[in-house]
């Protein structure tokens, strides 16, 4: 069978449910951009995203079968790609020993912090992202992208609840100062 990026994920499922090569680069070729953009907000390097990736879509194809058609199957990928990374900074030290820094708080400005988010678009706001040490980074994208709570961060991570909150508002403090030069060219 031929398949493409059009095809349904129904019958990609089955596909790749047989082993079939071909369905499953059309799986990968389909969500590709998106899984890449989900995997990139926990990394610092198009390396580690990468490997994060294809380790996510290698489960997603051996576990394929056991996909229930219950929910979207997008965001079952979703979820395998997010388990996927946090087991990669889970594994990494250098991304494990950025977390655990400190229970202080960081004010910032919320306001000042909405107003650039609404004067950005999405690609520059990754770009940003990209740019906020990783641990920072992580706790952000779980808490303002991924909707986790400061408590489910903590476990997942095995921080303190008030180490997530540091690193949010470090992450959000990082975003406002990376952003000023950009906001500069978006209103020059």
């Amino acid at each position: 069978m031929e398949y493409t990026k059009k095809t349904s994920d129904e019958l990609l499922i089955a596909g790749c449910s047989k082993g079939d090569r071909v369905a499953q680069r059309s799986l990968y070729e389909k969500y590709y951009s998106t899984m890449f953009s989900l995997c990139a907000r926990y990394t610092c390097n198009e390396d580690d995203t990468m490997q994060i990736l294809n380790d996510g879509f290698l489960k997603v194809f051996n576990k394929v079968a056991l996909y229930e058609f219950t929910g979207s199957f997008e965001g079952w990928i979703k979820r395998i790609m997010f388990r996927t990374a946090l087991d990669f900074i889970r594994q990494n030290k250098s991304y494990k020993a950025n977390i655990a820094l400190s229970d202080n708080q960081i004010d910032y400005d919320g306001e000042v912090y909405n107003n650039v988010l609404n004067s950005m678009h999405g690609e520059m706001i990754n770009k940003i992202i990209q740019k906020i040490s990783p641990a920072s980074r992580t706790v952000f994208s779980m808490f303002l992208i991924d909707g986790y709570s400061h408590k489910e961060i903590a476990q997942t991570l095995q921080i303190s609840e008030n180490t997530s909150k540091w690193h949010l508002c470090n992450a959000k403090n990082q975003f406002i100062a990376i952003a000023q030069p950009h906001l500069a060219e978006l209103f020059a």
